[in-house]
């Protein structure tokens, strides 16, 4: 699309036709927010970003990606929250509840330990320094940690030899 070589951020609309017999259109506001990347992710230079928008009439491109930048903050929560849960075929609910509850600790615990004890402390705010310790990494930790303190092992018990043509 065009939208993405724009060199100033702005809005406009674009019409979406449906191919057929019907031939239905849907016209939406496209809003286009221009930012410089200052070597984020190791890249310069300016980066756009298209949004489709329907129904939603923010002030400026900038209030636009902002209020996105949230939503994707809370999507990303969504999904380490499910990172967490541990599987169950419980149909209590409490039980069910219990299990939510617990992953939205370690991740409270996640997002606790990256402020007080892995962000670097600067002048303004703090500079958190997410790739020292990962949310998975986290979670691999602590399976490893109860497996050691609960006695897990990857033995299985058997009733009978096993047969010279398994055994090598």
């Amino acid at each position: 699309m065009a939208f993405q070589y724009w060199p100033k951020g702005g809005w406009a609309e674009y019409t979406l036709k449906e191919t057929g017999k019907d031939g239905k259109a849907a016209t939406v506001k496209i809003g286009v927010h221009v930012r410089y990347r200052k070597g984020r992710r190791g890249k310069k230079g300016k980066e756009r970003l298209v949004y489709a928008l329907w129904k939603h009439e923010p002030s400026s491109p900038y209030q636009m990606s902002q209020t996105y930048r949230l939503r994707f903050g809370i999507e990303t929560s969504y999904r380490q929250l499910n990172e967490a849960k541990v599987k169950t075929c419980s149909r209590s609910p409490s039980v069910r509840l219990f299990v939510v509850g617990v992953a939205l600790l370690m991740r409270n615990v996640w997002v606790y330990l990256h402020h007080e004890v892995l962000s670097t402390a600067r002048r303004g705010r703090r500079l958190y320094n997410w790739g020292r310790l990962r949310f998975r990494a986290m979670l691999a930790l602590l399976q490893r940690y109860a497996e050691s303190r609960f006695g897990v092992t990857e033995e299985v018990v058997i009733e009978r030899p096993i047969p010279k043509g398994l055994a090598s």
